[in-house]
């Protein structure tokens, strides 16, 4: 199984590696630095020292849409915490491309502060699952104004069908007679009490039910955040001198959101290729559309080295064995 997981995480890099690789060749490399280099010139530095506050805000906004989750399950945890430890999981996401993902880090910090084993892995994935929720209505509202500039919609139907099993989950879940026939599906599973450990994690998301608004103030906030890392692209087309409309990169950003969640780390190759290709729609040149993906993937790394800082100082050192029992 760890074979398996390892030899999946190379292929995923090799894939981005390709990608980029073929996308640098035929933009050239010599262009993608002369355009990199013009954040030096005429002050606009300070659109980069702009869009990297800006991220740090969004941040800020993703760790109170946890936060919300925490407090509705009763536990007392810093909104200061929950922020460390989200830095810490975007340091293991942007540094560390193994099977052990950021998710994995922030639900082990969790269960070492609170205790609580189900309220971790349940308030982390339920907000991974509605932020995705969040970036997929973003992404169709931007993929249906943008589908006369595209070859077809395949993106479109993999974004409804996303939406859709999310969609589908959560409505699982609160339907009494399909929980009821999942438990009589799961009980059977003793070894390590795994159909007691799905009831757990399912009856946690279930917490809410009378509370459902708690879900559609997630999704607000997540919508939030993510039009501030719009608004860091846009940004970021400032400092590298690209004219082109902040209503077109309103729509051209989402869609790159959805690219990332493509087999690959954390997007690249695909990012790109979303870039140069609706981009170039508006006559911007790949070296230009390029070099905006890469400052969008930059500033995130940036941040995240914060991260690493956090975990290396952290007095609480994960072992292995407890990442890999968590992930």
């Amino acid at each position: 199984m760890r074979v398996m997981v390892k030899v999946k995480t190379l292929l995923k890099i090799i894939l981005s590696v390709l990608l980029v690789g073929y996308l640098i060749y035929s933009a050239e490399p010599k262009k993608i630095g002369q355009v990199l280099g013009q954040i030096w010139q005429n002050d606009r530095l300070v659109y980069l020292l702009l869009a990297i506050g800006i991220y740090i805000i969004s941040m800020i906004i993703f760790t109170l849409r946890w936060q919300i989750l925490v407090r509705g399950y009763g536990l007392v945890i810093s909104t200061l915490n929950l922020l460390k430890y989200y830095l810490i999981g975007l340091f293991f996401n942007n540094f560390l491309p193994t099977s052990i993902g950021g998710d994995v880090v922030r639900i082990y910090y969790f269960i070492e502060k609170s205790g609580d084993r189900t309220a971790g892995f349940t308030s982390v994935l339920t907000e991974r699952l509605l932020g995705v929720a969040s970036t997929l209505i973003l992404t169709l509202l931007s993929l249906f104004a943008l589908r006369d500039k595209m070859d077809d919609n395949l993106l479109i139907y993999i974004a409804c069908s996303l939406l859709a099993v999310i969609i589908v989950f959560f409505g699982s879940i609160f339907n009494d007679r399909i929980l009821q026939q999942v438990e009589r599906m799961v009980s059977p599973l003793k070894l390590l009490r795994l159909g007691e450990r799905i009831m757990k994690f399912i009856k946690a998301i279930r917490f809410f039910y009378n509370t459902k608004e708690i879900y559609l103030k997630i999704v607000g906030i997540s919508l939030s955040g993510q039009v501030l890392v719009i608004i860091m692209t846009c940004l970021l087309s400032q400092a590298i001198g690209l004219n082109v409309s902040w209503n077109y990169l309103f729509l051209v950003v989402p869609v790159s959101f959805l690219v990332t969640m493509l087999p690959s780390i954390n997007g690249i190759g695909f990012r790109e290729g979303v870039y140069v290709i609706l981009l170039g729609q508006i006559g911007v040149g790949k070296a230009e559309a390029i070099s905006l993906s890469f400052l969008s993937i930059l500033i995130p790394m940036i941040v995240s080295m914060g991260g690493g800082i956090l975990f290396m100082l952290n007095k609480q050192m994960p072992k292995n064995k407890d990442l890999e029992f968590v992930e």
